[in-house]
């Protein structure tokens, strides 16, 4: 929705709230090499959804499949005792 707003074809948004979203369709982030077999969803899984969820490569900064490129500031749940990466850069 938040492209959608910014481009005007709805109403603007002031706040969005992102549970456990996928932000980082590149994995490029530190937090995708670590061991994830503590956690329900695997490396592979993941890999899994992305190449069914975008075209390509390009899709990867795409507003619409990274949220944290679109406009509104955001709150964003990862779970509890969970290691994360920098968002300073978004």
């Amino acid at each position: 929705m938040a492209h959608l707003a910014r481009d005007g074809e709805v109403p603007p948004l002031c706040y969005q709230m992102l549970l456990y979203p996928g932000t980082d369709m590149s994995m490029s982030q530190a937090s995708y090499r670590r061991d994830f077999t503590q956690f329900p969803l695997s490396i592979e899984a993941i890999e899994y959804f992305i190449g069914h969820y975008l075209r390509d490569k390009s899709d990867y900064t795409d507003p619409r499949a990274a949220p944290l490129l679109a406009l509104p500031n955001a709150t964003v749940h990862s779970g509890p005792n969970l290691s994360h990466d920098s968002l300073d850069g978004f």
